[in-house]
């Protein structure tokens, strides 16, 4: 239930009762009105009050006046995002068409068949999947639309709303215990046709679904990867389609390399849209490294001046501007420069991130706060530094150079308040916002025509990470934010900044060549044996004291090449954040070729085996071990 609010006289007796209630509690008439102006002539007081910035004491003055009643509702609670857009009339391109009409087929037979559309960022995939739900909808069948995580939702949501209206339901992180209640009984009793939301929707008690589709299916947040079960929400919806015998639709304008691989041979079949919708053409990318441009004086802090030149001129003519800088904070590094000190979590074996707002220092992995240091705590110098760049030394260099701007931040410290999101981007769509600062966040999904101008303030943020899959992100995530730009008839502009303008990486996506990305990418991987050429498991043992962790692992090394020498087993290392949250963590990786070993039978049995052997041997009870199958980063 929830209290509601309403009136308790005719219309006449509210007005005739106004002028003498303004002179003394104005806001009790600005209630009144407000509920005068709703059809029901009732509304939620928590609502109500939030409208009108008004508080309790004056509702129960009406009350006590008998102009309004107070009372307890049943309300069904339905999340609905605070981003709005109006519906467009639709004109499907010949592309789309194609695709759509590829899938209906499966849709009408009930038939299993994977599909993988590879489109171009603003080819209007979203309309395909609308499409293709309408036609599900319309055979009496559920679909299943996932997105990777919630900045993809409220643009999606909104969309689907507005198609479908009462018969989407959401789930995801930021719905509330009540409202994610009511939704999985609407959806179990058949009431909710459509469920879109991130991985824990995919467990909706949906019934005879008759369409999977998986929206940016490269997405690294698909993998649950902190604590068990440990699944990759894309394959397991690839095999609940199996199980309901319907067809699976996984999007993405960079869709992963096992993903390009299955089309490529048979597994999936491949779709593609080529093109932008409405005539809008791919963004122009630029390159502007910032090794030379230092040499040259060229360099402002963290921005080149020939980028700062650009976001001037798109604030002038009005234009929407995104800036993407991989990492929350001010800076990455708090270090001494006498001793080379750097401030590290006591919990974690990694750097500190300082925090301007709050001015002090955050562990993003266990959150540990320390107030920031006024000297070394090593050495007692007073002659702390900061190094690195987070989002927060963004939007604070932007407030500087452009004070007149109106500058946001979109990360996970700035839209914890729920609504947060849509709001933001309800702002910058109507050109109330001239520059959203983010993280990946901001790479993902957004829709607006008026951004022209898209900036990148290190390209190399996450390609050095010692991870197999680190060039294949990187690419995603550039190539991804570079479709932001230019989605209507504006010409849309990417620049790059980047110490290293020749790496070969850079040069696929200036190109907008995701083919010879994937043909490089995929050739370094087979002759490395990795996915989608390999079965993988990471096998990590945990505890407090390292020696224990080290030698639990150690020995379940020796325990597998007594079970079978045809499993390939790299040393035990300790990981690369090789204390996290007060536990030292040693990992080793086991693989086998999915030539020899197509159903990965061998590798589960050989660690089986071993495993089991490992345990009786009753040394390491005390050790925590975790197994990852496929994992989709060995960081």
């Amino acid at each position: 239930t929830e209290r509601f609010v309403k009136l308790a006289k005719p219309l006449e007796e509210i007005y005739t009762a106004i002028p003498e209630i303004e002179r003394r509690s104005p806001k009790q008439v600005t209630i009144l009105l407000k509920l005068a102006s709703f059809r029901t002539r009732e509304a939620p007081a928590a609502k109500l009050l939030k409208v009108v910035a008004g508080s309790s004491s004056s509702l129960n003055g009406l009350v006590d006046k008998g102009l309004i009643e107070i009372y307890e509702k049943s309300v069904d609670r339905v999340y609905r995002e605070t981003y709005t857009e109006e519906m467009k009339e639709i004109q499907l391109t010949d592309a789309q068409v194609n695709v759509i009409d590829a899938v209906t087929p499966h849709i009408e037979e009930r038939s299993f068949k994977p599909f993988l559309l590879h489109g171009v960022t603003g080819s209007g995939k979203t309309q395909v999947y609308i499409e293709l739900i309408k036609k599900a909808l319309k055979k009496g069948h559920s679909i299943l639309l996932l997105v990777p995580e919630i900045s993809l939702t409220p643009q999606m949501t909104t969309r689907l709303v507005q198609n479908f209206s009462d018969k989407v339901a959401v789930i995801h992180s930021r719905v509330s215990p009540g409202e994610r209640h009511d939704a999985w009984m609407r959806i179990a009793s058949g009431a909710c046709k459509v469920v879109t939301g991130a991985r824990s929707a995919l467990f909706a008690p949906l019934k005879d679904i008759g369409l999977v589709i998986i929206d940016e299916e490269h997405d690294s947040s698909y993998k649950q990867e902190e604590i068990p079960p440990k699944y990759h929400a894309r394959d397991a919806a690839v095999v609940l389609a199996k199980e309901f015998g319907c067809p699976v639709l996984m999007g993405s304008a960079t869709p992963s390399i096992e993903s390009m691989h299955n089309a490529r041979s048979g597994k999936y079949t491949l779709l593609e849209l080529p093109e932008r919708v409405d005539g809008a053409t791919l963004p122009t990318i630029n390159l502007i490294n910032t090794t030379e441009m230092k040499k040259k004086g060229e360099m402002e802090n963290v921005f080149a001046k020939p980028l700062l030149t650009k976001i001037d001129e798109r604030i002038k003519k009005g234009e929407g501007v995104i800036l993407l800088q991989n990492r929350r904070g001010f800076a990455t590094q708090v270090y001494c420069v006498e001793c080379g000190h750097m401030e590290k979590c006591d919990n974690c074996s990694l750097g500190m991130i300082y925090h301007i707002k709050t001015n002090n220092m955050k562990c993003h992995y266990c959150n540990l706060t320390k107030p920031m240091p006024k000297a070394c705590s090593q050495c007692g110098s007073r002659n702390v530094k900061l190094f690195g760049t987070g989002t927060e030394r963004v939007e604070d260099e932007l407030q500087f150079y452009f004070p007149e701007a109106r500058i946001e931040r979109i990360d996970s410290d700035t839209i914890s308040e729920k609504g947060k999101l849509g709001d933001t981007l309800n702002k910058f769509r109507d050109g109330e916002i001239d520059i959203l600062v983010g993280t990946q966040m901001v790479a993902k999904g957004l829709d607006f025509p008026r951004v022209t101008l898209v900036g990148v303030i290190s390209a190399e943020a996450s390609l050095w990470m010692p991870d197999f899959r680190a060039e294949e992100r990187t690419f995603q995530m550039l190539t991804q934010v570079s479709g932001r730009a230019g989605r209507s008839i504006l010409p849309g502009e990417v620049v790059i900044q980047t110490y290293d303008s020749n790496h070969p990486l850079l040069k696929f996506v200036l190109n907008g060549d995701y083919h010879g990305f994937f043909s490089r990418d995929l050739q370094s991987r087979e002759f490395r044996l990795y996915p989608p050429f390999a079965n993988l498991c990471l096998a990590e043992t945990k505890d407090k004291d390292p020696r224990k962790a080290s030698e639990a692992l150690i020995d379940l090394y020796k325990e597998m090449f007594n079970h079978n020498r045809a499993v390939t087993v790299l040393p035990p290392a300790a990981a690369v954040i090789a204390k996290l949250k007060n536990e030292f963590r040693f990992q080793m990786l086991i693989k086998t070729s999915r030539k020899s070993d197509p159903s990965a039978s061998i590798l589960r049995d050989t660690i089986s085996r071993a495993l089991d052997a490992w345990k009786k041997t009753g040394k390491h009870r005390d050790i925590r071990i975790v197994f990852d199958m496929n994992p989709y980063s060995v960081v």
